[in-house]
């Protein structure tokens, strides 16, 4: 090889992206204060509300690259077309109290 760049204008990949997180919380309902609503669940004061979730995220893309046709690539364009698919579970350990939320969308 030259050490030059082969000429290339234009390329494109696909992806597939999958992401997941959990966490937890715990907080603490007074007597007066307005109960917290999960999941058809009602958890009035005094108590420690504990509360768990996690979150999956799925992704497939397709990207394109085109490029100028000049030997430095001064300009060029990259577009993406793909679909989502997220999904959070939100539950409360105390109670047998779960909230599913899932949709899709367009990238």
């Amino acid at each position: 090889m030259n050490g030059t760049l082969p000429n290339v204008g234009r390329g494109g990949a696909f992806e597939f992206n999958y992401f997941h997180g959990r966490g937890s919380d715990t907080q603490q309902v007074g007597a007066s204060d307005q109960p917290i609503k999960l999941g058809g669940a009602n958890f009035r004061g005094p108590q420690k509300c504990s509360t768990t979730s996690r979150l999956h995220w799925y992704e497939v893309n397709a990207r394109g690259r085109i490029f100028s046709p000049s030997p430095d690539r001064v300009f060029g364009v990259d577009f993406l077309i793909g679909a989502a698919f997220p999904r959070l579970d939100f539950a409360s350990p105390r109670r047998l109290s779960r909230r599913r939320r899932a949709s899709a969308g367009l990238a």
